[in-house]
């Protein structure tokens, strides 16, 4: 993945299969309650972090950050603060991965 325009696009991705395993776990589980529904309350959106990272966030917290040099995706300890030490693997093939192993 050479090209910006490329990773933020399989970023996107990335965001859709995670919000799409999620809807599933949700309509599974039967979570109801009035005004609420899955595409409000776990909103996912990719956002360029400056020069070397991707967050991926759900709402308003953050949950992932993208290395762009190489596509690495990793959990974050804090907001903006990529955990490297628990790396997934890269964006094109991390979420399948994780949602086999039961990802949150």
């Amino acid at each position: 993945m050479n090209d910006n325009g490329e990773l933020l696009q399989a970023c996107e991705e990335f965001a859709v299969r995670w919000h799409e395993a999620e809807r599933e776990a949700w309509n599974r589980n039967n979570y109801t309650a009035p005004g609420m529904d899955h595409d409000t309350y776990n909103r996912k959106s990719v956002k360029d972090r400056g020069a070397k990272w991707i967050a991926v966030d759900r709402g308003t917290s953050g949950h992932y950050m993208i290395r762009k040099a190489d596509g690495l995706v990793f959990h974050i300890k804090g907001y903006g603060v990529p955990h490297l030490k628990k790396c997934i693997g890269h964006v094109t093939e991390a979420y399948a991965r994780e949602a086999k192993a039961g990802a949150r």
